[in-house]
Formats: structure tokens, sequence, C-alpha cells
């Protein structure tokens, strides 16, 4: 069985999904209901269908989503995750790394110690006041703060 069949058991409306694993590489897919799935290193996972996902794994890495109801998700250590549509998610697992959205979205911040043991999670919307659209945003002593 391959990946897009694999896929299209759990979303009957699935039509692609892309998925690379080079360095420097990057993972784009346009298709409503699909996803760009990235683990290279220093890559980009970028999904521009509504109800889609970009994932990506890499360090120095950007999982970026312009469709409504996404997710972008990254682990990558110091990489970034940003959603462009109100009503999606941008996460951030990786050590040292970012999110930002627009109003109405989410972002999930990690910060991690050296050990990359988990010190703290939290997720925050977007709402244009305390928490500024198209603005990057980190975890660092527990507290939501903005990078500069």
């Amino acid at each position: 069985m391959d990946i897009i069949e694999e896929y299209s058991k759990y979303d009957k409306f699935s039509k692609t999904v892309v998925t690379n694993s080079g360095e420097f590489s990057v993972s784009i897919n346009t298709g409503d209901h699909s996803g760009a799935i990235n683990t290279g290193t220093r890559s980009a996972a970028i999904n521009k269908g509504n109800h889609s996902a970009s994932i990506n794994t890499g360090d120095y890495s950007v999982a970026k989503t312009t469709g409504y109801y996404s997710v972008a998700t990254n682990t990558g250590y110091r990489s970034g995750a940003k959603v462009k549509k109100p009503s999606s998610v941008a996460i951030v697992t990786g050590k040292e790394s970012k999110a930002k959205g627009v109003a109405g979205s989410w972002i999930v911040l990690t910060e991690r110690d050296d050990n990359w043991n988990i010190l703290c999670v939290k997720a925050v919307k977007i709402d244009g006041k305390k928490f500024e659209e198209n603005t990057w945003y980190t975890l660092k002593n527990k507290k939501v703060i903005e990078v500069v």
C-alpha cells in the first residue's frame, strides 16, 4: 500500500500527499485535504489547501500552511511553524523553535532544556492585541515572548 492509499483510508476526500526526505529540500502541496511532509534539515513543508497539514522534522526548517482549518507542525531544532488563516494551528515542539499566525489562529509552543526534556508547553490564541498577527513567538523561562 503506498502512502496516498494509506492516507486516504482516514480521509475520503484526500487528494494528495507530498513527502520529501532530502537535505535543503522543499515539499509543496496546493490541494485541499492534503499533506506536505518533509524530514530534511533546513527545508520547508508548505501547503496551500484547506483542511490540510504541513509537517516538518528537519532542524532550521519551516512548516507553513495558507489554507483554512489547517495545521503546520515542526519538531526540528530552531525551526518554525506558521499559519496564514484563522481556525488553523501552528505547533512547534523543537528546542528554540518559534511559531506565528493570524488573528483567530492558535500557536502551540514548547520549551526544552539542553537534554531536550520538555520544560513547558503553552497554547495561545492570536487575538491581534495581546498576541499580534504575523509575529514570531517562542517560550523562554515558561513565558511566551516575541522573537527579536
